[in-house]
């Protein structure tokens, strides 16, 4: 003898702590690819903002840098005390020139926010006259620039570049200078790196960095030195870089009023912050899930242990064959496990006087089944018939012939399909068919063909009805199309020899056939609870075809599903020949 098997048993506190730990653990796996999601759309958003910000930036900038060259060349062109200064004049006029430009620039330099200063130099007689806003640059960088400017060359050499300002680093400060030459006169005006970052300010929110930069990614800021990026990667993408041991994320944009570039670098730790509330509640879960399943296992032994051990003892001699032994209640005192147990005694109760109520129940369950299954028969068909009748019946007595004709084969298919007779001969179920096929022959002329194959030793054999019709109907039901041509073949022929003969059906149409869903579905010999839970209810006349084989022939026949090359969908019964008496 074999060894016997014992049956695996559980734990009930050890189950429900695993599923807390895999509840756990799903929960963080959720919680990580939220994060992860999270993570990548904050850094997308915080991306496109920056990248959107520094567009604006230069676009902006660009523009108010082009209004001061507009200034500085209507100045050079237009003003007579500029092209007074600029020739030999008398000094009381020089002087009366000289102040009128200050005053002009001191009126005028309030309207441009991104200029530090102006200046206009006539080398012909050695004048320079500036105006600044700024503290630093008055008392520093001007008397540089005065001195600058009257060095050889050194106009000339910023004059020369016509269309971008150029920089021009001093002391600790980086500067923008633009240059114009209208004759022997220079005009000009100057800014700083710092005060153009001013227009940023909105991404000091995410303490970032605004660095500007030559084309090798050197920043101009002599502070800043230990930072190098790669220009050409972050001006269409984003870069992850390293500054100082800290992770940024470099974006950059080519500056339009220069040859430079302005990189945007925001901590990659601000990408973080949105999960770390999210991270702080599902501690909160967890913990509470925790205590409640702490609270859970110790009720769960107080009130689910001992009346377990009743059920399953007074279960096992049930099942030994006494259905004499009830639940004893004395010791249960919880009401909801009492209600269980009373309900657990009454029906044992039931089930003495449903052993006597059984048998004759299965007596009449094949019959009521195959009732059932016949009457399964979708109301379309007759329904268009009627509404085609009606159609007909409004265009007058040209078309009562055809009226009388659809009435009387519609008659006659109704009373086939609502017969209660559990069998019928081959031949009578092929003449049904064949007065469906009329009946739809009138609701779409000329569209359906079709051929019948029937031995006459065939016709005679006995089979359920509609096992043939059922097919038809699905046939004109999913691929009938007015205006297009559809075919059906069936064939019957005697197979197999004397001692086991047998009738093979063959159902062909040349519609679309049978979708791999289906083959599978039906391959599998589906019972019925599962026809009626899928999505196949729309097939439901192969399901009862099959179902009333069963229940007609047990397991000697057989159905199956395929398609047909060159045509559409194919049906295959095979049936122990039987000749009806």
């Amino acid at each position: 003898m074999g060894k016997k098997q014992t049956k695996k048993t559980y734990s009930f506190t050890r189950r429900t702590l695993l599923i807390l730990y895999l509840f756990s653990l799903l929960l963080f796996a959720s919680f990580a690819v939220y994060a992860l999601v999270l993570i990548g759309q904050f850094r997308a958003l915080i991306n496109r903002e920056t990248r959107r910000t520094l567009d604006l930036y230069n676009a902006q900038i660009s523009d108010n840098l082009h209004n001061v060259d507009v200034f500085l060349l209507e100045l050079s062109d237009n003003s007579s005390d500029v092209s007074l200064l600029g020739n030999a004049s008398s000094l009381e006029q020089r002087y009366d020139s000289i102040a009128r430009v200050q005053d002009f620039f001191e009126y005028n330099i309030r309207s441009f926010s991104d200029v530090s200063g102006f200046f206009v130099y006539f080398p012909k007689n050695d004048t320079v006259i500036v105006q600044t806003i700024d503290s630093f640059d008055s008392n520093y960088f001007v008397p540089h620039l005065r001195s600058a400017l009257r060095e050889e060359g050194f106009a000339e050499n910023m004059a020369a570049n016509k269309r971008k300002w150029v920089l021009y680093p001093f002391e600790d400060k980086n500067y923008f200078i633009r240059v114009f030459k209208e004759g022997n006169v220079y005009a000009g005006a100057w800014t700083d790196t710092e005060q153009l970052a001013l227009a940023l300010d909105q991404l000091n929110d995410f303490d970032s960095l605004i660095v500007f930069t030559d084309d090798a990614g050197r920043p101009l800021d002599g502070e800043q030195q230990t930072i190098q990026v790669p220009i050409e990667e972050t001006l269409e993408d984003t870069l992850q870089v390293k500054v100082n041991g800290r992770e940024y994320q470099a974006i950059s944009v080519q500056l339009a009023y220069c040859d430079y570039f302005l990189t945007a670098l925001v901590p990659s730790e601000r990408v973080y912050e949105p999960i770390f509330s999210t991270g702080r509640f599902l501690a909160l879960v967890l913990a509470v899930t925790f205590i409640i399943v702490l609270i859970m296992l110790r009720n769960a032994r107080l009130f689910i242990s001992e009346p377990v051990r009743l059920f399953r003892e007074t279960a096992q001699r049930i099942t030994e064959g006494d259905t004499r032994n009830r639940v004893d209640t004395s010791g249960i005192h919880v009401q909801e496990t009492l209600d269980m147990a009373n309900t657990f005694n009454e029906m044992i109760d039931s089930i003495e006087q449903l052993k006597i109520d059984v048998y004759e129940e299965q007596l009449q369950k094949d019959e009521i089944e195959m009732h059932y299954l016949q009457s399964q028969v979708s109301p379309h068909f007759f329904i268009n018939c009627l509404n085609l009748i009606g159609t007909l019946a409004d265009g007058g007595a040209a078309y009562a012939k055809v009226i009388h004709e659809l009435i009387s084969v519609l008659a006659r298919h109704l009373r086939y399909t609502l017969r209660t007779k559990n069998d019928t001969t081959l031949a009578e179920e092929l003449s049904y068919v064949e007065n469906y096929m009329k009946m739809t022959d009138i609701r779409f002329p000329g569209c359906l063909t079709y051929t019948i194959e029937c031995p006459p030793e065939a016709k005679k054999a006995s089979v359920f009805p509609l096992i043939l019709l059922m097919f038809t109907e699905n046939t004109v039901k999913f691929n009938m199309v007015m205006g297009e041509a559809l075919k059906v073949v069936i064939r019957a022929e005697i197979v197999g020899n004397k001692d086991n003969p047998r009738l093979h059906l063959v159902h062909i149409d040349s519609g679309s056939g049978y979708t791999q869903e289906i083959l599978d579905y039906y391959a599998a010999s589906p019972e019925p609870d599962e026809a009626d839970s899928t999505n196949m209810r729309a097939h439901v006349g192969i399901f009862n075809v099959m179902r009333r084989l069963k229940l007609y022939y047990g397991e000697t026949a057989s159905l199956v599903l395929s398609n047909e090359e060159g045509m559409g969908a194919r049906v295959d019964i095979d049936v122990p020949l039987v000749y009806l008496e």
